[in-house]
């Protein structure tokens, strides 16, 4: 299991935003669960904490999903899921720079 391979701190990261993430959009079970596994799965890939993240971790994340054969749609939500994380993160001052965010 994934989150085996974490650490408390990554994991408590996660289910930090979670929980915010249910207080603020109520998002269902189901929804909730999906967006733990993918981070879960990203802090897995890096083996460090996810707000260590850089831009360059994150289109190896992508890249690799995509060779994978990930299906488009499945590839938009895992996306979405990353991004909202950073954003959220960005909101909350836990980070100064969104790595999701394209460059110039």
């Amino acid at each position: 299991m994934v989150s085996d391979l974490l650490s408390s701190a990554q994991r408590a990261e996660i289910d930090r935003y979670l929980d915010e993430l249910w207080l603020e959009r109520g998002l269902a079970a189901n929804s909730l669960a999906a967006y733990r596994r993918d981070l879960e799965q990203l802090a897995a890939e890096l083996g460090r904490p996810l707000l260590e993240a850089s831009s360059e971790d994150l289109l190896r994340a992508v890249a690799a999903r995509f060779a994978a054969g990930y299906a488009a749609r499945s590839a938009a939500r895992w996306l979405s899921c990353i991004r909202g994380f950073f954003r959220h993160q960005v909101r909350r001052e836990r980070l100064a720079i969104d790595p999701s965010q394209r460059e110039g």
